[in-house]
C-alpha cells in the first residue's frame, strides 16, 4: 500500500513537473508573438487602384517657393545650395509645388554629395582657422505659406541629425543619416487608419522612426 502512494506520488509529481515545463515554453512564445506583433509595419502597402494617377512632373519643386541661394539642376530633380562668399553658412529652403489634402503620401530624397568649403580667412583668423559650414538636411512637409526654414507649428520635419521637428517640439527620433542614403517620409492623413495625422522616416526603405504625431496648426 505504501510502495503504490509512492508511485501515485511520483505520478503526480512529474505530472506536475510537465505542466510547469509547458508553462515555461509557453511564456517564451507568447512573449515572441508579442514582439512580432509589436514589429509588424503600421504602414501597409496600398491595395491597387484603377483610377487614374498623378501625372508625372505634377509634382516638383516651386523654383518661386524656394529661397534665392537654391540652385535646382536636371529639371530641379537635384538641389543644391550656393557656397561660396560666406553662402555656405546660411540655411537653404525649397517646397514642392502640389498640396496633400487626404490618403497616404510618400516621398525619398537621396543626399548624393556634401561639401564643406572652408571660409576665407579674415582678420585675425589664420588661413585653416575659419569656422566651418554645420552640414545639416532637413525633410518633411509644411502649410503653403509658411516659413522655407520648416521651423514653425505649421510644418514638422526630420533631420540629418536624427530630431523630429515641429514649432517648439524637438525629439530624438531616430538615428542620423548621410550621404548616399535614401531617405523617405511618409505623411498620413487617412482618417482611417490607426496612424492617422502623422509623419514617419524610413531609411533605405526601413522604419527609423515611429509615426510622429502632428500639430493642430499643421493639420488646420
Amino acid at each position: 500500500m505504501a510502495s503504490a502512494q509512492q508511485e501515485d506520488f511520483v505520478e503526480e509529481e512529474v505530472a506536475q513537473d510537465a505542466d510547469a515545463h509547458m508553462g515555461d515554453a509557453e511564456e517564451p512564445a507568447k512573449a515572441d508573438g508579442a514582439a512580432k506583433k509589436a514589429d509588424a509595419e503600421l504602414e501597409q502597402d496600398a491595395p491597387a487602384d484603377s483610377r487614374p494617377k498623378v501625372a508625372e512632373g505634377a509634382f516638383s519643386i516651386s523654383t518661386s517657393d524656394s529661397t534665392m541661394n537654391v540652385m535646382p539642376v536636371a529639371g530641379a530633380k537635384l538641389l543644391m545650395a550656393l557656397t561660396d562668399g560666406g553662402a555656405q553658412h546660411l540655411l537653404a529652403g525649397a517646397r514642392a509645388g502640389a498640396g496633400v489634402k487626404q490618403g497616404r503620401y510618400l516621398f525619398e530624397v537621396r543626399i548624393v554629395e556634401t561639401f564643406a568649403p572652408e571660409a576665407p580667412a579674415g582678420r585675425g583668423v589664420p588661413s585653416g582657422q575659419a569656422p566651418q559650414a554645420r552640414q545639416m538636411v532637413r525633410v518633411g512637409f509644411s502649410t503653403a505659406g509658411s516659413s522655407l526654414f520648416s521651423d514653425g507649428p505649421d510644418a514638422a520635419t526630420f533631420d540629418s541629425d536624427g530630431l523630429f521637428v515641429s514649432g517648439q517640439q524637438r525629439s530624438r527620433t531616430s538615428g542620423k543619416f548621410g550621404r548616399g542614403q535614401t531617405i523617405g517620409v511618409l505623411l498620413n492623413l487617412d482618417a482611417a487608419s490607426p496612424s492617422a495625422n502623422t509623419l514617419s522616416l524610413f531609411r533605405n526603405g526601413v522604419r527609423v522612426s515611429p509615426p510622429q504625431a502632428l500639430s493642430e496648426e499643421l493639420l488646420g
